[in-house]
């Protein structure tokens, strides 16, 4: 009886467990997911690597000596051209990114955690403003901030763990250079949109657009020509 009552039991807080999380993360497919493989066990196995340490080093390395810069595509107004310099940023700004953080990520070269960070925003939020104005004003970037922590994830479909091309690197950088590239975003991205530079087509990487609405768009051009009897072509 007691054993029966105590299964029972058990089972109802384990769905209430489960229906919690999944409530909690519904909005936010990546971490549903995450949630899902977590409470089911379902996890990527990660291969210890074969391949050498100074043989990854090299690898990627090579990767990123070759890549060089991207290729420019001009677009957009001629007015993108008078950008002058960056914004100035108070510690209140610096303090609501620090707010922010995901506490749960894991630290870059220098040991501070997100977690720290955004428990000592309101303290460290004046010295952390100073440090970034002084780098947008200089147009230099702290040698710390070029530094990361590069792990090696083995390639899916990928068996062979003494192949060093068969890994991607996953660089943890330092979060005081991630706020420094939120800042740098917001800024760009704001003048960018203000002078009309990015193309009515792009829904990637803006604010106010998904993928949703890309979908949504493409759906409707293609039950407008399908209503014109025009050709439909897609790739």
């Amino acid at each position: 009886m007691w054993c029966s009552t105590s299964r029972n039991l058990y089972r109802q807080l384990k769905n209430a467990h489960f229906n919690a999380c999944l409530q909690k993360y519904r909005t936010a497919p990546r971490s549903l997911w995450s949630t899902i493989n977590h409470l089911t066990g379902r996890r990527k196995p990660r291969l210890p690597p074969s391949a050498g340490l100074d043989e990854l080093s090299q690898h990627f390395s090579t990767l990123v000596q070759s890549g060089g810069p991207p290729a420019c595509i001009p677009c957009g107004p001629s007015a993108v051209d008078s950008f002058s310099q960056f914004q100035l940023v108070t510690a209140s700004d610096v303090e609501r990114l620090l707010s922010h953080l995901d506490g749960s990520k894991a630290g870059g070269p220098d040991g501070i955690r997100p977690s720290e960070l955004k428990a000592s925003a309101t303290v460290i939020a004046p010295p952390l403003a100073a440090l970034v104005n002084e780098s947008l004003m200089s147009g230099t970037l702290p040698k710390e901030f070029k530094t990361a922590n590069v792990t090696p994830l083995l390639k899916p479909g990928k068996s062979d763990t003494a192949l060093p091309s068969n890994y991607r690197g996953i660089s943890l950088l330092c979060v005081i250079s991630k706020v420094l590239e939120m800042i740098v975003h917001q800024q760009l991205a704001a003048f960018l949109d203000e002078k009309g530079a990015f193309s009515e087509m792009q829904f990637g990487f803006r604010k106010g657009r998904s993928c949703t609405d890309l979908l949504l768009s493409v759906t409707d051009d293609w039950l407008l020509a399908m209503n014109e009897k025009k050709d439909r072509k897609s790739v």
